[in-house]
């Protein structure tokens, strides 16, 4: 007889049955009453799907239990309904234990101390960037009054007028019927840019939403937030950035502290500034905010 059929029989005796091609019966995991349930089933003559020692060592036959999706072969059914350990199933179906082709050859890995973490320095920008960003962003928080798809937009997000002049929001207008205004790097106290083999004295501020980060009252990154119709796939594929940061910003996250800030503080980290200025105003600052999406793009 089959060793996978002998071991389930000698459980439920009687109880097994002749189904079709197989034979079923109750399910030594889940249960089932013998005599009426049906849920497990032994196919004692198949070959398909074995462990690699069923399949070298030609043992024959398969379970499957349809109620709570048991299923494997006659070692599995030893390990897991019988209980026994790798090297007992070995034993019990004649299998030499010590032999060492299903030994796990991968060596344990060694332990490695970690080095201490060490938090990374951020840079603030220099004085020419923040006074240029600060006059910058004084006149986007003037302009957005008048900005109504600007304003539509950040209402539609939850974001009201009030939030609107509470976290200094902002909207930079373009020039010219351009998508931005275009300034002399040096303005900024950048150097100049090689781009395409080209080196470049100008740098391009794209119109759109303006989302200022502050730091001990520092004004020390923006990120611009540009309307839809400024990121449209062009014909060649390209899809426009949805944000763009002043070049010259200090890498750091967009944090909203929770009023007032203790140890106990709850944050919630959110994939945009948009985000979190409005989880930080709906809770009246109770609950801080944290957009991730800080890096350049």
């Amino acid at each position: 007889m089959n060793k996978l059929l002998e071991l389930y029989q000698s459980r439920f005796g009687g109880a097994v049955r002749k189904q079709g091609d197989g034979y079923n019966g109750p399910c030594p995991l889940c249960g089932g009453e013998p005599g009426k349930s049906d849920r497990f089933m032994v196919w004692d003559y198949k070959t398909e799907n074995l462990s690699k020692v069923c399949t070298e060592n030609h043992i024959a036959g398969v379970y499957n239990c349809r109620q709570c999706g048991a299923t494997g072969d006659t070692v599995s059914y030893l390990i897991n309904i019988e209980g026994m350990s790798f090297k007992e199933a070995l034993e019990e179906l004649g299998i030499k234990p010590n032999t060492t082709k299903y030994k796990k050859s991968r060596p344990a890995p060694k332990f490695q101390e970690k080095a201490e973490y060490t938090p990374k320095e951020r840079e603030i920008p220099i004085k020419v960037w923040q006074e240029f960003a600060m006059h910058l962003q004084e006149k986007a928080m003037a302009d957005i009054h008048q900005a109504k798809e600007a304003k539509k937009y950040l209402n539609a997000r939850g974001i009201c007028d009030e939030a609107i002049v509470e976290y200094k929001l902002g909207y930079l207008c373009g020039e010219n019927r351009k998508q931005g205004i275009f300034r002399m790097r040096k303005s900024l106290g950048l150097e100049a840019k090689e781009k395409n083999g080209v080196l470049s004295n100008k740098i391009f501020i794209p119109r759109g939403i303006t989302i200022p980060t502050y730091w001990e009252n520092e004004l020390i990154s923006l990120r611009i937030r540009r309307p839809k119709m400024d990121i449209l796939p062009t014909p060649n594929g390209y899809m426009p950035p949805k944000y763009m940061e002043l070049e010259g910003s200090a890498k750091m996250p967009f944090i909203l502290l929770p009023e007032p800030y203790t140890t106990m503080s709850c944050f919630v980290v959110l994939e945009a500034e948009l985000d979190a200025i409005l989880i930080h105003y709906a809770t009246k600052k109770s609950v801080g905010g944290c957009g991730s999406s800080f890096k350049s793009k």
